[in-house]
């Protein structure tokens, strides 16, 4: 127990970052700046998130003033707070990850400190169920959906449901989960694998919610608020495609202009879902679709906006400062919460920013990240892989290789840099890796950084085998790997070659589940082809074993 005054005038000005991972963590450099100590407050959801920092929270996680996990009750955690601020109350409690959001609104409540209530059913404002039928209920345009964490309880609407569904966990952030299913069967699928599941985002057994699948434009709306003013500081527009079997990959994401007409439209949406949620203080980083008939709500987020604060330096680019900066604000300086505009000033730069995706799985040998850094345009890159680590296909937020910004005053420079990165992308790999073909003990691995042939020995140690020729790398991409026309490669190419036939004779679309007529066509002439064949197959085998019965040709 602490006592006495000595100690509290000892106190430092203490404020607690909940799950400080990805963007939140950028909120920790941001307070060191304006002379503040920092607890980070790791909640028992955070899972594989903690300790997440991107190199740009510089100092961290070296400079906490202590990190705390979340205790068994909300007063055991503020006392293991209140000991870790050597016995004084912090003046704040952010949060930082979407993990942190119930404990982080459940914490500040408790501890009497600036937060959102959880109240009027907000316990768990993180529940997109709870989301939509807060927005339904305030008379806003919300997603058809259905809850549950058995089949049973959402069989009847997922049978009505008009296909294609999404199905997604109820807690989640970076398209953890989602999937768009296209049949009955597939929807059912995904269901039951989101509840034998852990999430990189959300509690484990967390109900799995069924939505309609809303087509049009997705939006980010960002805001930051204080005593239930809201405050816009950018509007994004996504760039979302399919890729590798995953149909909402992100490939980055514009700032759009806050005195267009469909931002206003969707500012003053978001601010209405804000008060449907009784958001009243802090971040908050929300997803809308503009639709046909008008934007509808994907999803809330109470919390800065992720992608590990890459959009950070385009945002000061473009306006003179971040959601980050305006969040610390919000918490802790009044007077300038009040001097911030209500929506963006006109843009000050243009720029977008790029994920970097990766189209390939295997062993880094090395990066050439290098390569994206020299480009004109680019004034940041977020690194996610490093030589020595596996690289998976990229599918969600979780596996991108990469991000960075691209901010020129000439478009065309703008333009020609990224198609530069998407051509890396295509063109082998945006890094070197062995990529794997075939089974563990006989394997040729194909050295991308190299350009050579690895054949795995028996113990499956690589033989280096030189490619028949070298070429100039450094026109060819990022990589530029050769390959040689001695037999061992052919496996390659022939593997290539059935992956492509595939993908041609493939009846439905594999991003939209369309049927698609040409495959139909293609398939009709295969197999009228292959009839043909046989047919006058057996008619000549016919012929020739007649002939050998009857050399005579006749019967005698």
């Amino acid at each position: 127990m602490c006592r006495g005054n000595t100690m509290e005038s000892m106190a430092p000005r203490c404020v607690v970052l909940v799950d400080p991972y990805s963007t939140g963590a950028m909120l920790a450099p941001e307070l060191d700046l304006r002379g503040y100590t920092v607890i980070a407050l790791w909640t028992k959801e955070c899972g594989e998130n903690r300790g997440h920092l991107p190199k740009a929270a510089e100092g961290f996680p070296e400079k906490f003033l202590a990190e705390v996990d979340e205790q068994d009750t909300l007063a055991l955690t503020a006392g293991a707070l209140r000991k870790a601020a050597n016995c004084s109350e912090p003046l704040a409690l952010i949060c930082g990850g979407e993990t942190g959001v119930k404990l982080a609104d459940a914490l500040s409540e408790h501890m009497g400190l600036r937060g959102n209530t959880t109240k009027g059913g907000m316990a768990n404002r993180r529940d997109k169920q709870v989301q939509q039928d807060a927005v339904k209920a305030f008379g806003l345009r919300s997603v058809r959906s259905v809850c549950g964490r058995a089949w049973e309880e959402v069989k009847d609407f997922a049978e009505m449901e008009v296909l294609p569904m999404i199905v997604k966990p109820v807690e989640s952030a970076g398209s953890d989960g989602v999937k768009l299913c296209h049949s009955l069967a597939e929807v059912e699928e995904h269901f039951q694998l989101l509840m034998t599941s852990q999430r990189k985002c959300g509690a484990q057994g967390a109900a799995v919610l069924l939505q309609e699948y809303l087509k049009g434009t997705e939006y980010i709306v960002d805001h930051v608020s204080r005593d239930g003013v809201h405050k816009t500081t950018m509007v994004w527009v996504y760039d979302r495609r399919p890729a590798n079997g995953a149909g909402f990959v992100c490939f980055g994401q514009q700032c759009v202009l806050p005195d267009s007409p469909v931002a206003q439209e969707l500012i003053a949406y978001t601010r209405g879902c804000l008060d449907a949620l009784r958001i009243t203080d802090g971040a908050t980083h929300t997803e809308v679709m503009m639709t046909e008939t008008g934007p509808c709500l994907v999803e809330v987020n109470s919390r800065c906006h992720g992608a590990a604060g890459s959009w950070m330096p385009l945002a000061r680019a473009m306006t003179g400062y971040t959601q980050v900066d305006a969040c610390v604000d919000a918490f802790l300086n009044a007077e300038a919460f009040e001097r911030l505009p209500d929506v963006p000033p006109p843009f000050l730069a243009s720029g977008q920013v790029s994920m970097l995706i990766s189209y390939h799985e295997g062993q880094v040998e090395a990066t050439q990240f290098q390569k994206v850094r020299e480009l004109q345009s680019v004034v940041f890159l977020e690194e996610n892989l490093h030589a020595g680590h596996r690289v998976e296909k990229t599918i969600d937020l979780f596996s991108l290789v990469g991000m960075c910004v691209l901010v020129h005053s000439d478009p065309t420079v703008l333009a020609s840099d990224l198609d530069c990165i998407r051509q890396m992308e295509h063109e082998e790999a945006s890094i070197p890796v062995r990529f794997e073909v075939g089974e563990k003990g006989n394997q040729n691995d194909v050295n991308l950084l190299t350009g050579h042939i690895e054949e795995a020995d028996e113990e499956g140690r690589p033989i280096e085998m030189p490619s028949a020729r070298e070429q100039d790398r450094s026109t060819s991409g990022p990589v530029g790997a050769t390959h040689s026309s001695e037999s061992k490669q052919q496996p390659m190419i022939e593997w290539d070659l059935c992956r492509d036939m595939k993908d041609m004779l493939a009846v439905r679309d594999p991003t939209t589940g369309e049927v698609r007529a040409v495959a139909l066509l293609l398939r009709w002439i295969f197999l009228a082809g292959m009839f043909t064949f046989i047919f006058f197959g057996f008619s000549i085998f016919h012929w020739h074993l007649h002939y050998l019965i009857h050399p005579s040709g006749g019967s005698q």
